[in-house]
């Protein structure tokens, strides 16, 4: 079986022939076998140099084109000829100024386009700040009345060890009862009057006694 290189001795003596300070050696790559996407990325400057030049050479085209067409508007076909009609005259200039009209129309119909879906952004956007200003305000006074209702009822719980200092004063008679007399209300004012007196001494002695 062949050995892929030659012996050791041969190649150190080849080695010290040549020399060590020498040239890299030149291997062309085939490029025929190769991925495209290796391809584009390798030859990515050449393309994008060939895509502009191309670009340059249609816009240089395209300009002189133009510059031609508008000489051959102004030399040629706006003016009017010998023998022509006014009207004739009219309508050739309007066919020769068609294409520029058009264009000049539809980018005029494209920026009122723009200029229309931009306040419609915008009128979008301040109706939404308008709607989540309005729910948060909206929920800011539930909130206050929520807490203000839960305020109301705390004061109105009373405690087990909270002391009556004085009989309830009924300023409305009870649905259903017929309204006293003057004298039943005197009277029932003289008994009330009583019940509290009674209800201080008992409160007092109570006290007393506690002391004691």
């Amino acid at each position: 079986m062949p050995h892929k290189r030659s012996k050791q001795s041969i190649r150190q003596a080849d080695r010290s022939t040549k020399g060590k300070d020498l040239p890299p050696k030149t291997n062309q790559v085939d490029l025929r076998d190769m991925p495209k996407g290796a391809m584009r990325i390798l030859n990515a400057a050449k393309v994008q140099e060939d895509y502009h030049r191309r670009k340059k050479e249609e816009n240089a085209k395209l300009i002189k084109k133009k510059e031609k067409n508008f000489k051959g508007h102004d030399d040629q076909e706006l003016k009017i000829k010998t023998g022509e009609h006014l009207k004739d005259f009219n309508r050739r200039v309007e066919n020769a100024m068609a294409s520029d009209v058009n264009a000049t129309i539809k980018s005029t119909r494209g920026s009122k386009r723009k200029r229309k879906t931009d306040e419609k952004d915008a009128n979008d956007r301040f109706k939404d700040d308008a709607e989540e200003k309005r729910s948060s305000n909206k929920q800011t006074e539930e909130r206050n009345s929520q807490s203000d209702r839960d305020w109301q009822i705390a004061q109105q719980k009373r405690r087990i060890n909270d002391v009556v200092q004085a009989p309830p004063n009924l300023t409305k008679a009870p649905r259903g009862m017929v309204a006293p007399s003057m004298r039943r209300k005197a009277e029932l004012e003289a008994e009330r009057e009583r019940a509290i007196r009674a209800y201080r001494l008992v409160k007092e002695q109570k006290q007393q006694k506690a002391q004691q």
